[in-house]
């Protein structure tokens, strides 16, 4: 759904439907009540304010090489599309991206912020959004 109350269809990778199957999605997940502590993991794993959005954005847009694809399925205009995510990412780190999959164990399995693996790459991939921003 929009800002303005449009239907807005997306695609969910296999990776994001991976980490949905392990870890459904909760009113808890969706808005965590306990921010701080959501804040001590972004903290931890260097993951910036819409850090993660962000970088599936531009691995989207290295993916597929359209950013008129990339509007459709996160909503922005082509403009500030070209300006923030477009050759922000090579084709070659989109990949790796779209290749980081949940851990699937015990010790995890009750929280996808316990899946320590998962967000340590996690973490490298947004760190070379960040450092692509900032440069």
């Amino acid at each position: 759904m929009t800002k303005d109350s449009r239907v807005r269809r997306t695609t969910v990778p296999s990776n994001l439907a991976a980490c949905l199957r392990k870890h459904p999605l909760t009113v808890e997940r969706l808005n965590p009540a306990n921010n701080y502590r959501y804040g001590q993991i972004r903290a931890r794993f260097k993951i910036p304010h819409d850090g993660l959005r962000h970088t599936c954005y531009s691995a989207f847009v290295a993916k597929t090489g359209s950013i008129a694809e990339a509007t459709q399925e996160f909503g922005n205009s082509e403009g500030a599309a070209n300006d923030h995510y477009l050759d922000l990412m090579t084709k070659a780190e989109a990949e790796e991206f779209y290749a980081i999959m949940p851990t699937l164990n015990a010790a995890n399995a009750r929280s996808p912020l316990a899946d320590l693996a998962f967000l340590r790459k996690l973490e490298r991939t947004v760190a070379l959004q960040v450092e692509a921003v900032d440069a």
